[in-house]
């Protein structure tokens, strides 16, 4: 508890950002690693948080 504060994020990716199908939230087939299986195929492939953008906020 005491590293919560400081501790960085999980960089997972965003829900409404392009790599999950809308509505059924599946991940696209054509998106993560070949090798990665569980929550590895959850992680952005850059292995940080992305900002959200103009570009990339849900309508």
């Amino acid at each position: 508890m005491r590293g919560l504060a400081t501790a960085p994020p999980i960089p997972y990716r965003q829900q409404n950002g392009g790599d999950y199908l809308i509505p059924s939230m599946q991940l696209r087939p054509d998106v993560g690693e070949a090798d990665a299986n569980g929550f590895a195929l959850h992680l952005n492939d850059e292995g940080r948080v992305p900002p959200i953008s103009a570009a990339r906020r849900p309508a």
